[in-house]
């Protein structure tokens, strides 16, 4: 049978959180349930710190450490 993305619990409405950008802020992390779920953003934050500027590495540690 056929089954939908509904059925494996991905839903059609996002969840979202608004934050004003401000002039000190270094990187701002936008990520799916593929991240938020396995890591709190405390510990995303503290990757992309030590990795920052380098945009590759950062990406690969936030996926390894997922």
């Amino acid at each position: 049978g056929h089954v939908g993305v509904t059925d494996i619990g991905i839903i059609p409405t996002p969840e979202y959180n608004t934050y004003e950008v401000k002039s000190t802020d270094k990187a701002l992390i936008v990520a799916s349930d593929g991240v938020w779920d396995f890591i709190p953003s405390a510990e995303a934050a503290e990757i992309v710190k030590k990795f920052m500027p380098d945009t590759f590495a950062t990406c690969k540690k936030l996926i390894e450490a997922c």
